[in-house]
């Protein structure tokens, strides 16, 4: 898993054992928009919130919850060998009831739609789905439901925040990041993430803005820090002299040439070192 902070040692400039402390890898870093994102709405299993300017996360007074779902495209924006050291995701709310409340954020488990359907503002109820759009009854209106009702996501958050008055906020951790990880490494998985609340918990309806809102500096945005594990000698680039250096240390059997983190140094390594520099990362 290509998630979290790694330094290796290795023969180009000493070996771990002589007690050489390597250099950091140069760190890149990058902002991505959302490329799908939507509301369900318990109380409507019909309804929905496609191309509306707002995503709704808490539930109504009536205790009805709401669930909002939001993807990004990684291919194209991040290298495919990527080490991630860090993903943010920031979301602007623009409305909000019943004081502080945390928002938890799960990888959702099944591919789900965005139609044309638009609530408007305020938006908090939706409006009759669009085909193709997600629901609290179905992942794409009309053709394909849900296996559970209200989504099918991971039960363990990958991040939870506290949010409170009208604001920015960011959910960092090492979830979010072995999240990116994994759909970097088989985009056919990124099924991005569904944002909740305690449930039910009344008067809890956080209102986020959403991709479609017409100002664009509070649209959602995916940070990812990442660092290109094939610079092998850290110099910003990935040349002939990372592969060489790679190998030098990959023969000495030195613990800065495990690449993929398994704790053994083996043709597996060698393997996913060649795939990452022939990426250029």
């Amino acid at each position: 898993m290509r998630v979290g902070s790694w330094s290796h040692c290795g023969a180009a400039f000493a070996v771990c054992g002589l007690g050489f402390v390597a250099a950091q890898a140069q760190i890149f870093s990058v902002d991505v928009g959302a490329s799908a994102d939507n509301t369900m709405y318990a109380e409507n299993p019909g309804n929905s919130n496609g191309r509306g300017p707002s995503i709704f996360a808490g539930s109504n007074a009536g205790g009805s919850p709401r669930r909002a779902l939001i993807r990004f495209d990684l291919v194209g924006q991040i290298p495919r060998y990527a080490f991630i050291n860090s993903a943010t995701l920031v979301l602007h709310m623009s409305r909000t009831a019943g004081g502080p409340k945390p928002i938890s954020v799960h990888a959702a488990l099944a591919a789900w739609g965005e139609g044309a359907s638009n609530a408007g503002d305020p938006g908090g109820s939706g409006t009759l789905a669009e085909p193709g759009d997600a629901t609290w009854s179905d992942r794409f209106f009309g053709s394909q439901a849900w296996t559970t009702p209200g989504g099918d996501f991971a039960a363990t958050a990958s991040a939870t925040l506290s949010v409170d008055g009208i604001a920015t906020y960011s959910w960092v951790s090492v979830g979010l990041s072995q999240d990116v990880a994994n759909w970097l490494a088989d985009p056919a998985v990124n099924f991005g993430w569904l944002l909740k609340a305690d449930e039910p918990d009344l008067l809890s309806t956080k209102r986020f803005d959403s991709r479609e809102n017409l100002v664009a500096v509070v649209r959602p945005v995916l940070r990812v820090e990442y660092s290109c594990l094939s610079d092998f000698n850290h110099d910003g680039f990935v040349t002939g002299d990372d592969f060489d250096e790679y190998v030098v240390v990959f023969e000495f059997g030195d613990v800065g040439a495990d690449f993929n983190h398994d704790g053994f140094v083996t043709g597996d390594d060698f393997d996913a070192f060649v795939a990452a520099f022939e990426d250029g990362c």
